[in-house]
């Protein structure tokens, strides 16, 4: 299933189309024999909007967004990040992120069948933004790949726990409440709000010339990195399967996720290690041991690096 989004104002009525089914209160229901949940709008304003999706879908399905020419539209991407996600093996489990991109840029997210469907989407114009901001020169200038819109961009950080927090919230709004849109729009805010104080952390916000293809490629480095925690990544190996020069591989991963590949290696080595301790209720030891080391005192050490605490500390104060 196909789902192709051209500019910000069609949205909910190019994946209607797509399958067979109606808007009512701006939202859609997933028909029961494509599979279950909703998309839902909320429409703040003519240079703000917010599309909530949460859904299955029985079949393989590509959402493709871009805007029309001339369009000053960033989209915001917080995925997975509702609380109440189905513990089920039947879905593929997805990391919890957050992504800014220029609309003109093609945003495309491919679910395999039976994935469960977890994404917040902001859309907002760019002059909106920079005065919900209260950008003043200094940050327009550290943020100028974000606020110039002359060159692609595309960044993405690991989600704050606070977004998920505000998920949970957004998730309890009564549309019954006259004050529910007002109440979604601040909620939205506060996701922006938390998305660029991560964002602002980066000690340089890059924006080397790249196209969609490219940031393919990158994805899919990312996902060899997390797919295999007991081998270092290898980076001739990795720019060898990517067909990219290391040098450009490496400006590129850290632009767009704003950590060198082994420094992100080591951090979901870490957030592994961590879910292991504190859900499966891995011992230190065992956990460590999962994610491929031999030394203990050194997986202590990269752990507390990466996560502010030893692993021992972690585990007690679950």
């Amino acid at each position: 299933m196909n789902i192709n989004i051209s500019g910000s104002n069609n949205d909910l009525d190019a994946v209607a189309k797509v399958i067979g089914t109606t808007i009512e209160d701006d939202t859609i229901v997933i028909p029961d024999g494509l599979g279950s949940g909703y998309i839902k709008r909320f429409d703040f304003s003519s240079s703000m909007k917010m599309i909530i999706v949460r859904c299955v879908l029985y079949e393989l399905v590509t959402f493709e967004r871009h805007s029309v020419e001339k369009e000053e539209i960033i989209s915001f991407g917080f995925r997975n990040v509702f609380h109440d996600r189905p513990e089920d093996s039947n879905f593929i489990k997805q990391l919890p992120s957050v992504f800014v991109s220029q609309t003109a840029f093609k945003i495309e997210f491919i679910y395999p069948a039976n994935t469960y469907i977890d994404l917040i989407i902001i859309i907002i114009d760019v002059s909106l933004l920079k005065k919900m901001l209260y950008a003043d020169e200094s940050m327009i200038s550290q943020l100028q790949p974000i606020f110039s819109m002359d060159k692609p961009f595309h960044f993405e950080e690991i989600l704050p726990v606070e977004i998920k927090v505000i998920g949970n919230q957004l998730q309890k709004v009564q549309t019954t409440d006259p004050l529910s849109l007002f109440y979604c729009r601040v909620k939205a805010e506060e996701m922006i709000y938390l998305f660029f104080q991560v964002l602002l952390k980066r000690k340089d916000i890059f924006n080397y010339p790249f196209n969609n293809e490219d940031v393919k490629v990158i994805y899919d480095i990312r996902g060899l990195l997390i797919q295999n925690f007991s081998e270092s990544p290898n980076l001739s190996e990795l720019a060898r399967s990517a067909c990219m020069s290391e040098s450009k591989m490496k400006k590129l991963f850290k632009q767009i996720f704003g950590k060198s590949i082994y420094n992100y290696y080591q951090y979901f080595r870490m957030m592994e290690a961590a879910y292991l301790i504190r859900e499966k209720k891995f011992s230190v030891s065992q956990a460590g041991h999962h994610v491929g080391f031999t030394s203990l005192s050194h997986f202590t050490k990269v752990f507390e690096e990466h996560l502010g605490q030893k692993p021992k500390r972690y585990s007690k104060g679950i």
